[in-house]
């Protein structure tokens, strides 16, 4: 069985049927807002503010309350504390 279907009875089925225009309307509905969600995805769908490390390099404020823990950068007074400088005396 081979269908004969061209152009002409398409066009003609959609406008004089009601049915399959407003059929056709939902299709195109459909079909625009899917095409728009995957074209305006937005780039970075997860926006936070960040902390400038350098002039190149941000990262994310931390957020939450620890879950996945709660280890961040040492401050600059920690690292002094920490990594005191030992001095050795030649003999």
């Amino acid at each position: 069985m081979i269908l004969n279907i061209n152009i002409s009875t398409i066009l003609n089925a959609i406008i004089r049927e009601k049915q399959v225009l407003m059929l056709f309307f939902l299709i195109e509905i459909i079909l625009s807002l899917l095409l728009w969600l995957i074209t305006n995805k937005g780039g970075n769908v997860y926006k936070s503010q960040t902390i400038k490390l350098t002039d190149k390099i941000s990262i994310p404020n931390s957020v939450g309350q620890g879950q996945y823990g709660t280890s961040w950068w040492m401050s600059i007074k920690e690292l002094k504390n920490i990594f005191k400088p030992n001095k050795i005396k030649k003999n």
